[in-house]
């Protein structure tokens, strides 16, 4: 599915829908569809999510 930046998932959406952008359209998908499903459909992620919620919140 990813195994170049030519067949990158976004590159191949842009072939269908020229005026795609990713972080504009994947922010609206991501807002749509909501964090707790995007961690239920991701273990990944939803891993690494939680590694920096334990982290706790930043001093700065």
């Amino acid at each position: 599915m990813n195994d170049s930046p030519q067949t990158a998932p976004s590159k191949r959406l842009a072939v269908h829908y020229p005026p795609y952008d990713k972080v504009l359209h994947g922010s609206i998908a991501a807002l749509d569809i909501g964090l707790p499903v995007i961690r239920d459909a991701c273990p990944l992620f939803d891993g690494w999510l939680s590694t920096l919620e334990a982290l706790g919140p930043s001093e700065a």
